[in-house]
């Protein structure tokens, strides 16, 4: 894992409160998987409560709020809006995705650091703001970016999901991650769970970062790398369970790679069924989980939420 500052952590937590996912109008349906050797996570809307539903996706007006906030923190001044800057980020997202879709990659990903630092520098260049001297740094745009997003996408974990991890481990079930993810996102677990990713079972060959890899769900390719790790230990798609919230991101590509699924349908915010969509309407998941603790139920034969399990 790459170096991380302690006070990233402590950006995180202090800004950081208690998330309660709210109920859906949705009944779990499960079934023993008595083969899967691995499971593998998303984590906005599934492992970690989100404010906004999804990582990236809070409405305008808390982007511009929070974007007020953190140019007063880090001493970014201007007379630029907060909407003319969040205007000029997103057209630089667009106009990076459109060079990567153009060299063949269908859904790509960018850096936030990276954007933030290239279109407020462009700007402090033309002399329509001034920046702090630390700009010259690159902590100083990861920084920017993290209390960005803190602010703008609040997260918090969701219920149960340690004590599933740790039984899970326990087991002796492999541990992943698929994720649309910034370099952030993994500081959320030492951040908000208080241990690093490794002492939680997870994999470092097994984590699959959209911002690592420069490409981004719904496209197959995390999953096929994942996949492609998995088959060199002799571990077939079939024997993979992907946890996921939402039904085009998370369970039509871990499907088309051929591994099982369950969507969660525990937080109204963040569950995607996405009936409207064509590619959704015919799919169905290997199971729906409304709590993270049902998955014990189906990998590992437990009786714990009374829920139906079809055998």
């Amino acid at each position: 894992m790459e170096s991380v500052p302690q006070e990233f952590l402590e950006i995180i937590r202090r800004h950081s409160r208690p998330l309660e996912p709210l109920p859906t109008e949705v009944a779990p349906v499960l079934r023993r998987l008595p083969d899967v050797r691995v499971v593998l996570w998303d984590v906005y809307g599934t492992l970690f409560v989100s404010g906004s539903g999804e990582i990236g996706t809070g409405v305008r007006e808390a982007k511009q709020q929070a974007l007020v906030q953190v140019l007063q923190e880090l001493d970014v001044q201007g007379d630029l809006s907060a909407a003319e800057l969040l205007d000029c980020y997103e057209q630089e997202v667009r106009r990076r995705h459109a060079l990567q879709q153009a060299q063949g990659e269908p859904y790509p990903e960018v850096q936030m650091p990276q954007v933030w630092c290239d279109v407020l520098g462009r700007l402090a260049r033309q002399g329509r703001l001034s920046l702090p001297s630390q700009a010259c740094r690159g902590d100083f745009w990861r920084r920017f970016s993290l209390e960005y997003e803190v602010r703008a996408n609040p997260v918090w974990p969701m219920p149960g999901a340690e004590s599933v991890l740790h039984h899970l481990h326990g087991l002796g079930i492999l541990l992943g991650l698929v994720s649309n993810s910034q370099f952030y996102t993994p500081l959320l677990f030492p951040a908000l769970l208080h241990r690093e990713l490794a002492e939680l079972g997870f994999e470092e060959e097994l984590l699959f970062f959209s911002y690592r890899l420069g490409t981004a769900k719904p496209g197959c390719g995390l999953y096929q790398e994942a996949q492609r790790r998995l088959a060199r230990r002799a571990i077939r798609p079939e024997q993979v369970l992907y946890v996921g919230n939402d039904m085009r991101n998370d369970i039509l590509p871990a499907q088309q790679t051929g591994f099982l699924t369950a969507l969660f349908a525990g937080d109204r915010r963040s569950y995607r069924p996405r009936e409207e969509s064509p590619c959704c309407r015919e799919a169905v998941p290997t199971v729906r989980l409304t709590r993270l603790d049902q998955v014990l139920e189906c990998v590992a034969g437990g009786g714990r939420s009374g829920a139906e399990v079809v055998t």
